[in-house]
């Protein structure tokens, strides 16, 4: 396999990754791909134009009509899938693909993140060691375990669980927290950075207060429950399609083996289930082209004993009613006694 095919953001040494990536690779062929790498900005520019106009939108439409109740809902739900959605994006087009040159890429990638109160800077350095670390100890994903009982797991679908969640107020004493793990890969830059961007943060949120006095409905409406309630929960939704039910035990078994429909694949832009065996395997894949990367690699994942599940179901009463652990290996089919 041409190593160049691999981002240098997500080189490993010769590993069970490695191998997966380059058996895959073997199977649907080089030019096959390097054809899956290719971007087109467009479809990024459009995708993110589209997403920051409506979360914009949004707040014009409340302020401007008086809407029932189930158009409040509504929007509430859009608001907080809008807000996942945009650093859902900007984690693909800026933290893998470089999609468009400093300072444009960075900019983009920070109005992104904005809205759900994440630092672009050092969620990347985040990020691109969950990658290189993926399923171990120094995986900045690790701490998901602490999310470990059935309180938790509802607390987190709000924004109190989330931010307990992570600032890491569940570990056990002594076990270190995603900040722990960051502070010796950050650059002194990637630093500074951080430092502005939670500046833009605090203004952000002084901005969303001003709305909310000036007129509440907006700002609750508009933000305050979207940010609060539907983008927690659908973080929650999404760390089980990602890494909650693995095999360690199997090399190939790196994500929740769960069949994305059209439906998933646009809450999560492309980038949960088996779209994130894809994601993992070839990182600088654009969102647009992961729908086919999973296609031609489903054969092969069936061919490594992963079972796909094809309903969310067994997976939602896993976490939530049979509170089983995360990153293992759920006995989602055990037989009745």
């Amino acid at each position: 396999m041409d190593e160049t095919l691999i981002p240098a953001s997500s080189t490993l040494e010769l590993s069970s990754l490695t191998v997966f990536r380059r058996e895959l690779t073997d199977l649907i062929g080089v030019s096959t791909v390097r054809q899956l790498h290719r971007q087109q900005r467009w479809k990024d520019g459009a995708l993110l134009f589209a997403l920051l106009s409506s979360f914009v939108g949004s707040f014009v439409l409340i302020g401007a009509l008086d809407l029932s109740a189930p158009f409040l809902l509504a929007i509430v739900l859009t608001q907080g899938w809008l807000i996942t959605a945009l650093g859902l994006h900007a984690h693909d087009f800026y933290i893998h693909r470089s999609t468009w040159p400093s300072p444009v890429g960075p900019l983009l990638a920070t109005i992104s993140f904005t809205p759900a109160l994440r630092p672009c800077a050092m969620y990347r350095v985040s990020h691109l060691k969950h990658h290189l670390k993926l399923l171990t100890n120094e995986d900045t994903e690790a701490s998901l375990v602490q999310v470990n009982t059935r309180a938790r797991r509802m607390l987190f679908m709000s924004g109190i669980g989330f931010f307990l969640a992570k600032a890491g107020k569940w570990l056990p004493p002594g076990e270190r927290t995603e900040q722990d793990l960051l502070l010796s890969d950050a650059t002194a830059m990637e630093l500074r950075r951080d430092s502005i961007e939670k500046r833009i943060i605090l203004g952000f949120l002084l901005v969303m207060l001003l709305i909310t006095v000036l007129d509440w409905k907006v700002g609750v409406f508009g933000y305050w429950l979207p940010i609060l309630i539907v983008a927690p929960s659908l973080s929650n939704l999404r760390i089980i399609l990602e890494h909650s039910h693995v095999d360690i035990e199997n090399p190939y078994w790196i994500a929740t083996p769960y069949k994305t429909g059209w439906f998933s694949k646009v809450i999560f832009v492309a980038d949960s289930g088996d779209c994130h065996f894809a994601h993992h395997v070839f990182p600088g894949v654009p969102w647009y082209n992961i729908p086919k990367l999973v296609r031609l690699s489903e054969p092969f994942l069936i061919s490594k004993n992963i079972r796909i599940e094809h309903s969310f179901f067994p997976l939602l009463r896993g976490w939530f009613v049979e509170n089983y652990p995360v990153r293992t290996k759920w006995p989602l089919h055990k037989k009745c006694p």
